[in-house]
């Protein structure tokens, strides 16, 4: 039962909004693991190893400033329960997977991912042919209207934004990479290929970000990681100023489009100030997380998820570049309807459930280190350590607790050494 519903879940493992639920970030694989992970939380009561302590040590620190602030908020304890609900479905996920026999789990992703991932190329070389107007547009509306309720003019995959079809990519690449069982090279190729087209900054960034952190990881000192450093530095440079020229090119032929004039403005920012006022994307992407840190200094024990939003909204009003917020709609938005969040899944445990919470959270995160150093299959090790560090680089600037893949690789980790430390 155990390994066929994991497989059954991991199907819908590129699904990251699933629009009929209508909750903005609902990745069904998690959902589906949800409800009997809660009861295997529940019943391994006694039988904690030292990262499920630490964990929901981390929980716990959350939830009680989410209820003490919630109530001097306000809220009511519907609303109150009801936004804890991504810190439960993520450390669900988490205990579900991580109780799970080695080989169940292990199995269950090289036999489902690679096969799924064929799937969601295809719909990727139909979004792009109708982008192209080789196909009706209309067919990657209905795609994407059914799958994620929204359709937009940049590749989306399976998910609701062009960012999010880049984690995807991110998230399937060492199982790709790793355990593609038939035409590796091809759908590496054509996986880079889509990655290149969506364009998404956030996913660039997890890139490079995963990538450094891996090599670091496999040789955290010497000669070797400090060449490798070396060369990825300049591949970096090469690429940015080849970028750079063919968005300045493309500019002069035809006026160019969105990609480009926003790489041209870029690149022209020469102060900080300058860089947040781009737009609000940008603005979000790099203030919010500051903001949520800002918060926590002042609220050490943490403020809780619900009222998180009013706690912004009264510190926003003397924060800095407080002036660049008012002006812009997308921030506006976020203050009057009261859903600002920290942005980053670092920031939200701290902001939400304080130093207490985040230094339990540091502390699982080194356990789970710990663990990977113990798996003896190479290979399995080295995908496991790619997704571990591909989703520390996402949760950059991905704020839900829920987070999938983070959950899911950490329980995957576990479950490869599921014994006590």
């Amino acid at each position: 039962m155990g390994k066929s519903f994991f497989k059954f879940a991991l199907v819908f493992y590129p699904v990251f909004t699933f629009a009929p639920i209508g909750v903005h970030y609902s990745p069904l694989t998690a959902l589906f693991l949800s409800v009997p992970g809660v009861l295997i939380m529940l019943g391994r009561l006694g039988r904690y190893r030292a990262v499920d302590l630490c964990f929901l040590t981390m929980a716990v620190f959350i939830v009680v400033a989410t209820f003490v602030n919630g109530f001097k908020y306000g809220y009511g304890l519907y609303e109150i329960v009801f936004s804890l609900v991504p810190v439960i479905v993520g450390m669900s996920v988490y205990f579900y997977v991580s109780n799970m026999r080695s080989d169940d789990s292990k199995f269950s992703m090289i036999g489902v991912l690679p096969k799924v991932h064929y799937f969601v190329l295809a719909i990727g070389v139909v979004e792009v042919l109708c982008l192209l107007s080789v196909l009706p547009r209309e067919i990657k509306t209905i795609i994407s209207t059914f799958f994620s309720g929204i359709s937009s003019s940049r590749i989306q995959l399976l998910t609701r934004e062009a960012s999010w079809a880049s984690m995807y990519l991110l998230m399937v690449a060492p199982f790709v990479y790793y355990y593609l069982p038939r035409y590796r090279t091809g759908v590496i190729f054509l996986s880079g290929m889509l990655f290149l087209m969506i364009f998404s900054a956030y996913g660039i960034l997890c890139a490079g970000v995963a990538y450094i952190l891996f090599n670091f990881y496999r040789s955290p000192s010497g000669v070797a990681y400090i060449g490798k450093a070396f060369l990825i530095s300049l591949v970096f440079i090469i690429s940015v100023f080849i970028l750079y020229k063919t968005a300045v090119w493309l500019h002069e032929m035809n006026g160019g489009g969105y990609h480009t004039s926003r790489v041209l403005r870029l690149v022209n920012v020469d102060s900080f100030e300058q860089l947040i006022g781009l737009d609000g994307s940008v603005f979000l992407r790099v203030m919010y997380p500051l903001y949520a840190i800002d918060i926590f200094l002042h609220n050490p024990l943490g403020v809780g998820v619900v009222s998180y939003p009013a706690v912004f909204n009264e510190y926003i009003t003397s924060a800095p570049y407080a002036d660049l917020a008012f002006q812009n709609p997308e921030i506006l938005g976020d203050i009057y309807s009261s859903s600002a969040d920290p942005r980053s899944f670092y920031t939200a445990v701290l902001a939400c459930g304080g130093v207490g919470a985040f230094v339990f959270f540091v502390s699982a995160l080194f356990l789970l280190v710990a663990r990977l150093n113990r798996i003896r299959d190479a290979t399995y090790k080295s995908a496991l350590a790619m997704l571990f560090f591909i989703s520390l680089a996402i949760m950059l600037q991905f704020g839900t607790l829920s987070l999938l893949p983070f959950w899911l690789v950490s329980g995957l980790i576990v479950s490869a050494t599921n014994d006590r430390i």
